[in-house]
């Protein structure tokens, strides 16, 4: 996953909205602190912040849906890890701030929503 779009980047508080991509899919994330501006450079992770509505889903598909709100989304991707609880959308890697309900299994697509996504470039 890289950087494939600095949306908006403030330069006094060192903040950016960037698009975050795998070259099929791509996400609105927040960075802090974006030291790092330049297209194709590597994103280190991300966190999908006050993640809710967890549900397990029967289709294998990956989904990408906008909401309103600047960073939120509806999400549906592949579980890769139920302990450290981490998800997989494409090739896109996202940490979730919550535990998984406790019959989710690796291997399993799930649905869920998130008000926030902050990544990390180093």
């Amino acid at each position: 996953m890289y950087l494939k779009k600095v949306q908006d980047y403030d330069k006094y508080s060192n903040e950016a909205d960037i698009v975050v991509s795998d070259g099929k899919y791509d996400l609105l994330c927040y960075c802090y602190p974006a030291q790092c501006n330049k297209i194709g450079t590597k994103v280190n992770s991300i966190i999908a912040n006050c993640t809710t509505n967890i549900v397990r889903v029967d289709e294998n598909i990956y989904s990408i849906q906008k909401f309103g709100s600047f960073y939120q989304y509806h999400l549906q991707g592949m579980v890769f890890n139920v302990d450290v609880p981490m998800v997989k959308i494409g090739s896109i890697e996202l940490s979730l701030d919550t535990h998984l309900p406790g019959d989710i299994k690796e291997g399993e697509f799930i649905e869920f929503d998130v008000i926030r996504l902050d990544c990390e470039i180093k």
